[in-house]
């Protein structure tokens, strides 16, 4: 079975608009210090609330087992997570999507969300590109190639 590469699910030029460049983070690390204990209980990497904030916004100096740390923590993400992390960290979506592509997070609910946030994938008015049928397949879990089938089955 093939599964689209991160690569062409996100691809980062679609993120690189002035409104995800925008820092909203209030700097309470509480909640997603709670992410952390409930989605990593027990994991050998599991990175401090601070730690996780600095893995997102420099994902490129992540040693392996750091990048699959935080593919883990993001992967397990439920929908509101995502936005959660946003702003309480200062992270920006830019810098969440650039991370979520350089670990190769793939989990449904945190691409569904991350994709959402791409300029021109939603209400554009555009015709899509083939890059962009392919988020949007992956988004609703209609690929064949895809063994998520999301909200098309329930």
């Amino acid at each position: 079975m093939l599964l689209p590469t991160p690569d062409k699910i996100w691809p980062l030029d679609a993120f690189d608009c002035p409104e995800n460049h925008k820092s909203r983070g209030d700097g309470d690390l509480g909640v997603i210090a709670l992410m952390l204990n409930t989605y990593m209980a027990g994991h050998p990497y599991k990175p401090s609330a601070s730690d996780a904030v600095e893995w997102v916004k420099n994902p490129h100096k992540l040693e392996r087992h750091q990048k699959a740390a935080l593919r883990e923590f993001v992967d397990s993400w439920q929908f509101f997570d995502l936005w959660t992390f946003h702003f309480r960290t200062g992270c920006t979506i830019y810098e969440i999507a650039r991370a979520m592509r350089l670990v190769g997070a793939m989990a449904p609910m945190p691409v569904h969300y991350i994709n959402s946030m791409a300029k021109g994938y939603c209400g554009s008015g555009q015709e899509p590109d083939d890059r962009e049928r392919l988020i949007s397949s992956v988004r609703w879990g209609s690929d064949p190639r895809t063994i998520w089938h999301g909200f098309l089955h329930t």
